[in-house]
């Protein structure tokens, strides 16, 4: 009974001894996030040339903006992990100091993405309750601008608390949380304004209006569902490490 234990330990041991030498998994951070900017620069492009209201623009280009800015924090910890003398796997998320801050940037711009995402469930189903008057509106720069401040500091307030108050469930639920309301509010935008698109409008502007809003909605959907998986298994992962009790890691 107590040989495949043993083994289990052992080879435990040797991937752990493997990792810690070979800079394997900071590599793999480093590729895929180097190649994850590929697909976010396209959108930003495509969203610029897509004739969107400007309001639907601000908010693609924020929630854009955010997956690159925590792209940049995912590349700047595997660097970390990379130049660090004790090994590549990471020992202690406080230790050097500026690895604790990268870590609450990550979960701040992961919080933000998510935020930003139900902003832009709820603009598309706003778009189409007067679909020409929206049209015809301008930029809500009094409106976007309060918005995007106040979902940056929520996102930073939150990671604070999560790596100052060892929070990390509070934070995960939140971001979780967050994403299936995006999943339920994109859901019902899609239905409504399937419903709006619909509608004999005689203005034209109200028809495409209708029309872009229902598209992009539809659109998005598989993104959201994606989204909402992959943290999933990341922030449970996480969550699940964070709050064990490793003097090592989160000494």
């Amino acid at each position: 009974m107590r040989f495949p234990i043993i083994l289990r330990f052992s080879s435990s041991v040797i991937m752990h001894d493997f990792f810690n030498t070979h800079p394997v998994l900071p590599s793999i951070i480093i590729f895929s996030n180097v190649f994850a900017f590929l697909p976010i620069a396209f959108m930003i492009c495509l969203v610029q040339k897509t004739p969107l209201h400007g309001n639907c623009r601000y908010l693609f280009n924020a929630w854009l903006g955010g997956y690159f800015g925590l792209f940049i924090v995912n590349i700047s910890l595997a660097c970390v992990a990379l130049t660090d003398d004790n090994g590549f796997l990471t020992r202690s998320i406080r230790s050097p100091p500026h690895r604790e801050l990268l870590y609450g940037l990550c979960s701040s711009g992961t919080l933000y993405c998510s935020m930003a995402e139900i902003a832009l469930a709820v603009e598309r189903i706003y778009s189409t309750i007067d679909p020409e008057q929206y049209h015809q509106s301008p930029l809500a720069i009094s409106t976007l601008v309060p918005l995007t401040i106040f979902m940056i500091d929520l996102s930073i307030l939150m990671g604070r608390l999560a790596y100052e108050c060892n929070e990390f469930v509070l934070i995960g639920t939140f971001v979780l949380v967050c994403d299936i309301l995006t999943v339920v509010t994109n859901t019902l935008s899609v239905n409504y304004n399937r419903k709006r698109f619909k509608v004999a409008f005689d203005n034209l502007n109200a028809k495409y209006q209708a029309k872009e809003a229902f598209q992009l909605s539809a659109a998005m959907q598989p993104v959201y569902i994606a989204i909402f998986c992959v943290k999933c298994v990341i922030v449970t992962s996480a969550v699940i490490m964070l709050e064990m009790d490793d003097p090592y890691f989160n000494g």
